[in-house]
C-alpha cells in the first residue's frame, strides 16, 4: 500500500508540469529496488518536482536535504515542514542522533563523491547556476545506499533521450553489479551518478538559456519568485 501510494503521487508529480515523458522513470532500476524494498526515494523525487510536498523530506533528511535544497521553496509547504520537524523532535528528541548513528554505519551510506571516480562529481559546479547540476552535487556529498536513494539522480534530466540514457545505464549498473558483484565497487558511481554528470554537463551547450530556469512543474509566477 505505501509503495503503491508512493508510486501514485510519484506519477502526479512528474507529470503535473506537462511532460508525460517523465513516467519513464518508472522503468529505472533505482525504482524497482526501491519497489523491492519499501523505500522513501519515490516519494522524495515527487517533492522534487511537487515542492508543495517538502515536509516528506524529513522522513529521510540526510538525502532528502539534497531535494529540499533544490527545490522551489514555497511558505506553506516550508511553514508545513517546520512544524512537523518540530512536532517529531516532541514526540522523539532523539531521532536525529539516532539516525545518524545509523547512517555513520561501518560500510554504509557512502557519500558517492568520496574515491574514485566519484571525485570527478565536483565538476557540477562547473555548471553550478543550473538547478540540475546542483542537485546532482548536492546528492554526490549526501551518504546513501545503493541502488534505490540513486532514483534521485533522475530529477537531472531535461529530455525524453536523457531520461531514457540514464535508464538503460541505470540497468547496466545492475548488471554489472549482479554478474560481477566485487565487494566495495561502487558500480551506482560509475554507472548512473557519472552519465548524469555527463547529461549535466552537455546541458549548458545543448540549453545554453536554461541556467536559471523554471524547477520543474513550477507555475511561471513562481519561477519568477526563486
Amino acid at each position: 500500500m505505501f509503495l503503491g501510494l508512493s508510486a501514485a503521487i510519484l506519477a502526479w508529480a512528474l507529470t503535473r508540469s506537462g511532460e508525460p515523458w517523465r513516467l519513464l522513470t518508472f522503468l529505472a532500476f533505482p525504482f524497482w529496488a526501491a519497489l523491492q524494498t519499501v523505500q522513501w526515494s519515490p516519494l522524495l523525487l515527487a517533492v522534487y518536482f511537487w515542492p508543495a510536498l517538502l515536509a516528506l523530506t524529513l522522513a529521510k533528511p540526510h538525502v532528502g536535504a539534497a531535494v529540499a535544497l533544490n527545490t522551489s521553496w514555497q511558505r506553506w509547504p516550508v511553514v508545513v515542514a517546520l512544524l512537523v520537524g518540530l512536532l517529531s523532535l516532541l514526540w522523539m528528541p532523539a531521532w536525529p542522533l539516532a539516525m545518524l548513528g545509523g547512517v555513520g554505519a561501518p560500510g554504509d551510506y557512502r557519500p558517492p563523491v568520496f574515491g574514485v571516480p566519484g571525485v570527478l562529481l565536483l565538476l557540477a559546479l562547473l555548471r553550478w547556476r543550473a538547478r540540475e547540476a546542483r542537485l546532482l552535487f548536492t546528492l554526490a556529498l549526501a551518504p546513501q545506499r545503493a541502488f534505490y536513494d540513486q532514483l534521485l539522480v533522475f530529477g537531472v534530466v531535461r529530455t525524453p533521450r536523457e531520461l531514457l540514457a540514464l535508464i538503460l545505464t541505470s540497468w547496466l549498473c545492475y548488471l554489472g553489479w549482479f554478474l560481477a558483484p566485487i565487494p566495495g565497487f561502487p558500480w551506482f558511481v560509475w554507472l548512473i551518478y557519472l552519465p548524469a554528470l555527463v547529461i549535466v554537463l552537455q546541458q549548458g551547450h545543448a540549453h545554453p538559456a536554461t541556467s536559471d530556469r523554471a524547477a520543474p512543474g513550477a507555475t511561471p509566477d513562481r519561477a519568477g519568485r526563486r
